[in-house]
This record gives structure tokens, C-alpha cells and sequence, in this order.
């Protein structure tokens, strides 16, 4: 998957405050973490907590870091092997399957990995002026790391609900009690228009604009933090 831009980036301060504030956001997912629930992997299709954090650096060192910065340092050779997902053209890689057999490098040296990249790459932003290609690339690198946030969520539920004890995930993560829903909205059948148009990023998958036939359906007028 790739993204899409059809207006000039987000100015360098904007794209700093908008990096630094993903990058601490992944990680105050993480923060109600016991050191030992970063490693599981009950199911193929859940990645370890460890990974996600791994992964969405190894990005930025991979596609921005290496390729922009020529006096910057790889922090560990052996992290693009352990952290690529699905990106053939970037090397070998640990099968998903086997992402929760890995005990090292243990949570303590992946911290210290997205500490040092996310340095590097604040340092490139500011002394680079204007530089198009590096701010699609961190433009690209946010939004692939807020769908590993998204996922996060959904494994480190996942994970802690295959716990015997079901621990608890924190005190900001509550969800509120259910309400009977009593609006609702009713879409009639017919041809629609879906995908993505018009200016900002979009990813290729959203594109393009195109009509579908949608059978009807109801659906309420509340967002689910309101139901």
C-alpha cells in the first residue's frame, strides 16, 4: 500500500508537531503494559505490542532515515530482518507467525531504538528546508503508524483477554455502559459514489472515486462513544 498527495505537505513545524504527537501517542497506548504482555502472540493475526513499536520505527529509519540523511548511522543491522512486515523489496524478514517467538531484543532496547530514530528524523525536519520527498515520506510514516496504533488497541485486547486472570488495561480505557439506541438513519438502495477525492493524503486503496450499488440499510445518527 502506498499513499497519495495532491497538495504540497503540511509546513516543517506543522509535520514536527504532528510526528512528535504520533510518535507519544503509540506509546501511551502501550503505557498500561506489564513488560511481559509486549512479547505474546496467541494468533497469527495478532503481533506482539514489542513489534508494533519496532516496526513503525524501522519505517522511518528504512524509507527516510537511510535513504535522506547520509551521515546517519543504522541503529541495528539485524532490526530490518526482525521488524519488516510485508516490504519484499527491503530485505528478508521474520514470518508473522513467529513475531511472538522473539524474546529479544528485549522491550527496554526498542524503546531505546524509537527514541534514537525519532531524534534523527526530528533533527532531518529541522535542518531540512522545504524538502518534498522527505515530508510525504514522514506524512506516510504517520498515517502507517496510526493504523499500527489502531491495531494495537485491537491485540493488546486480544492479548490480555487470553489472559486466565483478564487483567486490566489501564484506567483511561474505560468504555461507557449501553444505551438503547433510539435514532436512527435510513439510506435508501441505489447507486453511490465511495473513495477517496479531493486534496490531502490518501492511500491507493481509497482511490478512485466510483460508484457502487448499495442495498439499504439503517444506521444510527449517534457516534459510539454517545451509544
Amino acid at each position: 500500500m502506498t499513499g497519495r498527495f495532491t497538495q504540497a505537505a503540511s509546513t516543517n513545524t506543522v509535520l514536527l508537531d504532528r510526528f512528535k504527537s504520533c510518535r507519544l501517542q503509540t506509546e501511551k497506548i502501550c503505557a498500561p503494559l506489564e513488560v511481559e504482555d509486549y512479547v505474546p502472540q496467541p494468533i497469527p493475526e495478532v503481533s506482539p505490542p514489542k513489534w508494533h513499536l519496532a516496526h513503525s520505527t524501522w519505517f522511518f529509519e528504512q524509507f527516510l532515515l537511510v535513504p535522506f540523511n547520509s551521515d546517519y548511522k543504522v541503529y541495528d543491522q539485524d532490526f530490518a530482518y526482525l521488524f519488516n512486515s510485508y516490504y519484499n523489496n527491503a530485505g528478508d524478514r521474520v514470518l508473522r507467525p513467529n513475531r511472538g517467538l522473539m524474546s529479544r531484543p528485549p522491550v527496554i532496547e526498542v524503546m531505546a531504538y524509537r527514541n534514537y530514530v525519532t531524534n534523527a528524523v526530528l533533527e532531518l525536519l529541522e535542518k531540512e528546508e522545504r524538502n518534498s520527498q522527505i515530508s510525504e515520506i514522514v506524512e506516510l510514516g504517520i498515517n502507517h503508524e496510526q493504523q499500527h496504533q489502531e491495531l494495537l488497541v485491537y491485540d493488546i485486547k486480544y492479548i490480555l483477554g487470553n489472559q486466565p486472570t483478564f487483567p486490566k488495561y489501564g484506567d483511561s480505557f474505560g468504555t461507557k455502559a449501553e444505551k438503547t439506541i433510539e435514532e436512527w438513519l435510513e439510506v435508501s438502495e441505489g447507486i453511490k459514489q465511495i473513495g477517496f477525492a479531493g486534496d490531502g493524503f490518501s492511500y491507493d486503496n481509497e482511490l478512485g472515486k466510483h460508484r457502487v450499488f448499495l442495498e439499504p440499510y439503517s444506521i444510527s445518527k449517534k457516534p459510539c462513544d454517545q451509544c
